[in-house]
């Protein structure tokens, strides 16, 4: 990083580097947090091999509390209107940096 900024050059080496994994995470929390359901469709498109590794993380999530927090509809993965208050909760099941000291976010209640 040094040595490319003092050589007049751009820092783009600095931080840290996404895997596919990282990123499909991300991307089902965000649309878990925005807007409270993902699509297994998209997912797949998206991400492929990955996402379809994570629909089978979905699917157990979905089937662990009976579909109370996390429900199939259709091709969405739906947090039920009632559950609304407790996304963070559902969108901590797919941070897999969550409890392992490296997240810097406040963690669900």
């Amino acid at each position: 990083y040094e040595k490319a900024v003092n050589a007049g050059h751009l820092a783009t080496a600095r931080g840290i580097e996404f895997s596919v994994d990282d990123l499909a995470r991300g991307w089902i929390i965000e649309r878990l947090m925005c807007h409270f359901s993902f699509s297994a469709v998209e997912l797949v498109e998206r991400f492929g091999e990955v996402g379809r590794k994570l629909l089978l993380k979905a699917s157990s999530v979905a089937v662990d509390d009976g579909g109370r927090m996390l429900a199939l509809d259709g091709e969405h993965f739906v947090v039920p209107r009632d559950n609304w208050p407790l996304v963070r909760t559902v969108a901590a099941r797919f941070d897999k940096y969550l409890g392992n000291g490296t997240g810097k976010h406040s963690v669900a209640v």
